[in-house]
């Protein structure tokens, strides 16, 4: 069984060297780590592996122009030579035994075909952290219908996936402006692929408020999740009333959290009053009082469950 660790970076070379560092780390090293440098205004060179244990394959792929990540992470796979690909952003980590915890539960379950597991978020500026609440579901109907309505997941530093899998539902949609890691995994389920949760934190994913992503972007996030409901529309209309409005709370929160993540705090407050007006709760008026009280209120959202 071999596994290839493949990251997408861009203008992160101080990030990329933490990430890579992360990787040569593991307690069980992969067999290959591929980096694909997706148009950086100073191109990579091969000194970013300086240090690379013996064991590891070492490969750098080059785009000349950004062509986003989605793009980059399939050209590694068209390269990568492993049974598994494991994903890791250029400004996140892996906990040292993250390979050796994935190794042993693929040998547990060697037919399934995408594992997930919990990751460590780390507000950068805040100097706060907590740990995502991926959801377990055993059933592969249940698993696609949950996941329509809405990513229990992860993104893809939370994902390992077998290679040949990847390949046979097409891999990343590189029309998608964002979200492309969740849309990936939509047509895994509907494909009824085996999913398996492994409930370990191993990855260190960092957010930076302020910081200026596409995903963090308001108008390209709507524009991938209309191009997610147009791609399922006939799957969104099998949901029941209940199902439908648990997606669409799903889809409030996560433009939230978006706003909170591009330090727009009025823009956040103004919508979680909304959301607070239309389904009075605890929790909705516990996450306007948070956002309202000042500098830990990502902290208080996220530690229940937002």
């Amino acid at each position: 069984m071999t596994i290839s660790v493949v990251i997408p970076s861009r203008n992160r070379l101080d990030e990329l060297e933490i990430a890579i560092k992360s990787v040569f780390d593991q307690t069980m090293v992969p067999n290959e780590l591929i980096v694909v440098d997706d148009g950086s205004s100073q191109p990579l060179d091969e000194n970013i592996f300086k240090g690379a244990p013996k064991k590891i394959q070492c490969i750098l792929l080059t785009n000349k122009t950004s062509k986003g990540g989605n793009f980059a992470r399939n050209i590694a796979i068209k390269k990568a030579t492993s049974e598994y690909i494991a994903f890791l952003d250029d400004d996140d980590e892996f906990f040292i035994q993250k390979l050796e915890e994935v190794t042993k539960s693929i040998k547990e379950n060697p037919d399934t075909d995408l594992f997930y597991h919990t990751a460590k978020i780390q507000m950068v500026n805040e100097r706060l952290f907590y740990f995502s609440k991926p959801l377990c579901f055993e059933d592969k109907k249940e698993i696609f219908k949950n996941l329509l309505i809405g990513n229990f997941i992860g993104g893809t530093p939370m994902v390992i996936v077998k290679r040949q899998s990847l390949i046979e539902v097409g891999s990343f949609d590189e029309v998608m402006p964002a979200l492309q890691d969740y849309e990936l995994w939509l047509r895994m389920a509907k494909a009824e692929m085996t999913f398996k949760f492994i409930n370990k934190a191993l990855t260190k994913y960092n957010y930076v408020t302020e910081r200026r992503t596409v995903s963090k972007s308001f108008k390209i996030n709507e524009i991938a999740r209309d191009l997610i409901r147009n791609k399922f529309n006939g799957d969104y209309n099998k949901l029941t009333k209940f199902e439908l409005a648990k997606h669409e709370e799903y889809v409030r929160n996560n433009i939230i959290h978006r706003a909170i993540l591009n330090n727009q705090r009025k823009v956040a407050l103004k919508l979680q009053y909304k959301q607070m007006i239309s389904n009075f709760n605890l929790t909705n008026l516990f996450k306007f009082l948070s956002i309202l009280l000042g500098s830990k209120f990502i902290f208080f959202l996220k530690t229940k469950g937002f």
